[in-house]
């Protein structure tokens, strides 16, 4: 096991963890913003699972992030399907990519936004060409995303156990990503 993360649904669940050991480990950067406050769209198109893991890790490469294999992607894109959403790149803007999907009221998440600091925004606005909506949801790395006003926010817990846990413990910029959720 190098180690166990996860990112709990409510605040009772997080603070159970914590009472159990489990630290905060996984920070991102989020930002809501109005659809008609983001900048002329960066054209997006769906992908596959296979594509997106490999723009994914070209995307991230040099950082410490979570690296996923093929199946967990293939889980993602079924959770983001069933709301209506999926994996999304930008053609011309490779390795740019997206994970969103429609939560309630019409309101798109985009869970998982991998850009340059520079595409971000519009990047947001080629997903919602897919995935029309009023307002969307931004999650970024924590090391993205804080010139566009993105705030860093905790993420996920891991669990004391592994070879991995002190180490990141000591690395909190390192990336978890999907949320399969």
């Amino acid at each position: 096991m190098v180690c166990i993360a996860s990112s709990p649904g409510d605040e009772s669940l997080l603070h159970f963890y914590l009472r159990h050991s489990w630290k905060i480990a996984f920070y991102v950067r989020e930002l809501a913003i109005a659809a008609n406050e983001l900048p002329q769209a960066i054209q997006a198109d769906w992908t596959t699972p296979e594509k997106y893991n490999i723009l994914r890790e070209a995307s991230l490469q040099g950082t410490d992030h979570y690296a996923f294999e093929l199946p967990v992607v293939q889980m993602q894109e079924y959770v983001c399907r069933d709301s209506g959403g999926g994996l999304l790149y930008f053609p011309g803007h490779e390795p740019c990519c997206a994970v969103a999907e429609y939560e309630g009221d019409g309101h798109v998440l985009i869970s998982e936004l991998l850009a340059p600091d520079e595409q971000l925004l519009a990047c947001a606005a080629g997903v919602l060409q897919h995935l029309p909506a009023e307002k969307v949801s931004i999650r970024l790395p924590v090391w993205s995303g804080e010139s566009i006003g993105a705030k860093a926010v905790p993420y996920a817990i891991l669990s004391p156990h592994g070879e991995m846990y002190h180490y990141m413990m000591k690395n909190p910029t390192a990336y978890l990503g999907l949320d399969l959720c």
